[in-house]
């Protein structure tokens, strides 16, 4: 006679922690938290995701959620919070089957910056590659005002290219965005 353990193919589980502000350690208050379950024979995980929980923190960022397990699956648990941080740097951390405790999720916060592109020099065209969203390919022939995303409290790198009539020069400057603010910037081209 043999004593086998019959395998679970599902269960009860949970997680709890805090969602915080990575640059600064802070709770992030009313941060919206997902467990998100997909299927190990999905592409990526993108075709057979599947929301199991949500929840909302409070207001220091403290959350718990319960959810069930499916065994063959991968889980994760991603946040968002409501304003003032970056969708696009959304922390998504594994875990595992059971009790998960004292999980810190940390994601950043945003800030802007206000271009000024001001033609100095004769020249054709300037692109812009903005911080975070992007400005691929846009070009700014005149004097012009810009608003772009970055990420806060951290230095951002942000690439331009200036195009003569004969050449084409690239130049990469870093700057430090603060959190919750826009500061401004000139490029002269």
């Amino acid at each position: 006679m043999t004593n086998c353990k019959k395998l679970e193919t599902s269960g009860p589980s949970s997680i709890n922690g805090q969602v915080i502000d990575k640059t600064t350690g802070r709770g992030v208050p009313y941060a919206q938290v997902f467990v998100i379950g997909s299927s190990s024979g999905s592409l990526g995980g993108a075709l057979g995701n599947q929301q199991n929980g949500y929840t909302t923190a409070d207001g220091n960022g403290n959350y718990s959620i319960n959810f069930n397990w499916a065994n063959g699956n991968y889980y994760n648990v991603t946040a968002t919070a409501p304003l003032y941080y970056q969708g696009l740097a959304v922390s998504t951390i594994s875990i595992n089957e059971g009790k998960n405790n004292n999980v810190t999720i940390p994601i950043v916060p945003q800030g802007f910056v206000r271009f000024h592109i001001v033609p100095t020099y004769q020249c054709s065209d300037i692109g812009l590659y903005g911080m975070v969203s992007g400005f691929y390919d846009i070009y700014y022939p005149k004097d012009a005002y810009v608003v772009d995303m970055g990420y806060g409290n951290i230095k951002n790198v942000v690439m331009h290219k200036i195009y003569y009539a004969d050449s084409l020069k690239i130049y990469y400057d870093t700057i430090f965005v603060p959190e919750f603010d826009t500061i401004n910037y000139t490029i002269n081209y």
